[in-house]
């Protein structure tokens, strides 16, 4: 049975919940992607993924294995092409030192803001979210923008994990070879089965009266300041390390 991501917000039980908890998020991004140390970076990553396994536990997360997906090609270029001292050579492929500290700033950064994010993705309702973002002035148009590509990223989970499923049925990996050539076919045919079907999202809300704006009011309660305030504060000390 498919558990989409809406059923996992919906069953989380996190610490900090509510509009606190969107604002938490943004203020320990933005402290995460500007700390000086990987060593910051780390403990915020430590702090939100304890935070995202006590509110839906373990298994949901491995959503978050989508965006590392596509980082680690980048992670790759950027250690055979940045210039520097030679540490290891594949025949025109030279891995640098220069390299080497590139990839693991790169690396911390973006995975501790993966991190960071995936704890608000998994348990937070988007309509929390919205009306959040709402209140806080963020003009319409970008509000709605968020809107459309949460949904269309919901459609990708969903879609993805549903061709899994109907592979793995159809003994689709049941060796190397029909492994390999069971994933290029996913890979192959998911992004046109995913426009497909954000395009009939678009028409299903257009049908109920959609006229340009993302259609959430829901109202939530905070809870967890005392935690949110120990948070800050531990992303705070560890930035005068």
């Amino acid at each position: 049975m498919h558990k989409t991501l809406e059923g996992v917000q919906q069953s989380a039980t996190p610490a900090i919940r509510g509009p606190l908890q969107v604002y938490l998020v943004v203020l320990a991004l933005g402290l995460t992607v500007t700390a000086p140390s990987r060593l910051a970076q780390v403990i915020a990553a430590a702090v939100f993924l304890g935070l995202a396994i006590d509110a839906v536990g373990v298994r949901p997360l491995r959503w978050l294995a989508v965006p590392v997906f596509f980082l680690i090609p980048g992670l790759a270029i950027i250690l055979v092409t940045t210039p520097g001292h030679g540490l290891i050579e594949f025949g025109p492929l030279t891995i640098t030192q220069g390299g080497v500290k590139t990839v693991l700033d790169t690396l911390t950064r973006s995975g501790a803001s993966i991190i960071v994010l995936g704890f608000l993705i998994a348990s937070t309702p988007v309509s929390t979210v919205i009306a959040t973002l709402r209140r806080a002035g963020l003009p319409s148009v970008l509000v709605e923008l968020l809107l459309y590509v949460y949904r269309a990223i919901g459609t990708v989970f969903v879609e993805a994990e549903r061709m899994q499923t109907a592979a793995k049925a159809r003994v689709g990996y049941s060796n190397r070879r029909a492994k390999i050539r069971t994933t290029k076919l996913i890979a192959s045919t998911l992004f046109l089965r995913t426009i497909d079907r954000v395009t009939h999202l678009d028409e299903a809300m257009r049908a109920r009266g959609y006229a340009g704006k993302a259609p959430a009011t829901a109202e939530a309660e905070s809870h967890g300041y005392g935690l949110s305030i120990g948070i800050l504060a531990v992303l705070l000390g560890v930035r005068i390390l």
